[in-house]
């Protein structure tokens, strides 16, 4: 097999691998785009580019790593930030959405979470909503789609704003 081809079997099988290319063939890049790279590595820039991958790797690890903790129910509950789809405000009280279509009610406001979680890639995009970008589909004219096509409302005068936290978000994890 070819790099290509244990790529499309490592997703075929989980799509959460990190997968990291290694080549001399660049022409290749383009192709390989289909089966979501997290980076790419020159062989005859082995040395050069390894110890920025290893930092990169690092990083985005000990990102996905942190824990949002709160009480619910007289447990302590931990979830990965990146499990965590989106906050919601309603009638004083913030509520947790994780991917698995758990809601929880916490004990926080939504400008505490935003002060803590901003550079984490949550982004306000509504008074009332704070966004895991991770989970965004797409946005329409007055709404973000998440993947799981809930509809959230977007705030009609941030709206190029909220896009390009969204673009730095995405670009700084392809870095």
């Amino acid at each position: 097999l070819n790099g290509i081809e244990v790529a499309e079997q490592i997703r075929k099988q989980n799509s959460n691998i990190v997968l990291i290319f290694v080549t001399n063939m660049e022409h290749l890049v383009f192709e390989s785009f289909k089966y979501a790279p997290y980076r790419f590595i020159r062989k005859s820039k082995l040395r050069q580019e390894i110890p920025e991958l290893l930092e990169s790797l690092r990083s985005k690890f000990s990102s996905e790593s942190m824990l949002y903790k709160f009480e619910y129910d007289d447990k302590t509950i931990k979830i990965p930030l990146h499990e965590i789809m989106y906050f919601e405000s309603f009638n004083h009280d913030i509520f947790l959405h994780d991917c698995h279509g758990n809601e929880y009610k916490v004990n926080e406001t939504l400008s505490s979470l935003f002060e803590k979680y901003e550079d984490c890639g949550f982004i306000k995009t509504h008074k009332s909503y704070l966004v895991n970008y991770l989970y965004i589909y797409e946005f329409r004219r007055n709404c973000v789609v998440l993947d799981n096509q809930v509809e959230l409302p977007l705030s009609k005068n941030r709206g190029s704003e909220i896009k390009q936290q969204y673009t730095s978000f995405t670009r700084r994890e392809l870095q």
